[in-house]
């Protein structure tokens, strides 16, 4: 009898197989689903083996981080059990890492278009980590996704999953006395000091960029004394794309004091660089663009909605920390929406103002309550380049959903 893992998982295939576990591709037989699931291995020996202690502790950790970082550009989990055998993390099923990518596709190399493609996504995962204070400390090419629909990889169509949290850790300022984690190629020099801070990140970005235009690694020497004195020293090669080698000249420094900020890296110029005219002038037109509710006298109601709309979900958090949010009490906060509400006085009248924030999910399935709503306003991350190919798009589904429909279009930076 084939054997079901919690009774509804049957495995498909062997994904990738380490020390204590292994990586399967399972069908959920409730939903005909395909999943991947990280199994952990139990054994007699666990109480006494301090590394697989380690090895469970940091497995359950990742279950909590997957918990809390929400995103289309996260592995979404599942579900997460253990029995007699061993621990279990049910998650999301993507087609390749970044890494396979790679090798198998691109060996002299990924375009410049294609590279900004896919930091475009990875660094809205990165900004919602850097709002949680989250940092990853394991980044490389193979714990980022890549999932399509299609047969083939479409390098037009697309979406970036940032995964494996095991080693992830809340880090802000200077700590010390932390464990040495991560893959040795994409680590920071200072980890291995066991003082470190959130920049640990930003020197495995640069190697990864570094990575997937020349498909080499960027401390490579004659022999690995070579490589590890270039790592040391921060000796590294150039692409010979100006942008691209300027960001990870700031990118890779020993000195993490002079090591490029998270801010400074997030407004950096090669993400922006080739930006048509049309976008040029729609970036600079809503460049922290400020949502201000500010209506006419003869317009103030007693009840007034407000609903933010849009696919990226980093703009609509942003807009609403930095310029509304802090003020509202939150009433309820559900998968998809979160309502929010306050009275306040405007013209000597005292209104109630409500808003919701939806999800592009909690839109398809309940169009018709937006026609409820006084104002829409369809916020975006005016870093992500491709979402000012969708505000015509929003703004059409919106007024084919509603009557006469009162829209905003507000964008926001994602600088945190």
């Amino acid at each position: 009898m084939e054997k079901l893992y919690n009774n509804k998982y049957k495995k498909i295939n062997l994904i990738d197989k380490g020390g204590y576990g292994e990586v399967i591709k399972v069908e959920c037989i409730e939903d005909n689903q395909i999943y991947a699931m990280k199994i952990l291995y139990k054994s007699e020996k666990d109480n006494i083996n301090k590394k697989k202690l380690n090895d469970i502790e940091s497995f359950k950790e990742e279950v909590n981080i997957m918990k809390e970082l929400q995103g289309e550009n996260f592995v979404y989990l599942k579900e997460y059990f253990e029995d007699n055998e061993g621990y279990y993390i049910v998650m999301e099923y993507c087609n390749c890492n970044l890494s396979d990518l790679l090798n198998s596709k691109y060996q002299q190399g990924m375009s410049i278009e294609l590279i900004k493609k896919i930091f475009f996504q990875l660094n809205k995962a990165l900004m919602i980590m850097r709002q949680s204070n989250i940092t990853h400390r394991d980044l490389k090419t193979a714990n980022i996704l890549i999932k399509y629909t299609e047969k083939d990889f479409n390098e037009n169509d697309f979406i970036v999953k940032l995964s494996d949290f095991g080693l992830s850790t809340e880090l802000s300022i200077t700590q010390s006395n932390l464990t040495i984690s991560g893959t040795f190629n994409y680590m920071a020099p200072e980890v291995e000091n066991g003082k470190y801070n959130n920049k640990v990140d930003l020197w495995s970005i640069g190697v990864i960029l570094y990575e997937l235009k020349t498909c080499q690694y960027i401390f490579k020497g004659k022999n690995k004394k070579d490589e590890i004195d270039n790592r040391y020293n921060g000796i590294i090669k150039k692409t010979g794309y100006k942008d691209l080698d300027d960001l990870i000249s700031k990118l890779i420094i020993v000195d993490t004091k002079l090591r490029i900020s998270w801010d400074d890296y997030f407004k950096n110029n090669f993400f922006y660089e080739g930006i048509n005219e049309e976008k040029s002038d729609l970036y600079h037109q809503y460049n922290d663009n400020e949502f201000k509710f500010q209506p006419s006298p003869n317009a103030v109601k007693n009840f007034i909605t407000i609903g933010f709309i849009g696919d990226s979900g980093a703009g609509r958090s942003v807009l609403l920390h930095r310029y509304i949010h802090n003020d509202f009490e939150i009433v309820m906060s559900t998968s998809g929406m979160s309502h929010m509400e306050k009275e306040i006085n405007i013209f000597g009248k005292k209104i109630f103002l409500v808003l919701y924030d939806f999800s592009e999910r909690f839109y398809s399935r309940n169009k018709l309550f937006f026609n409820k709503l006084d104002i829409i306003i369809i916020a975006f991350d005016i870093t992500d380049l491709s979402s000012f190919d969708r505000i015509e798009i929003w703004r059409n589904e919106v007024i084919e959903t509603i009557e006469n429909p009162n829209i905003a279009i507000c964008g926001c930076k994602c600088d945190l």
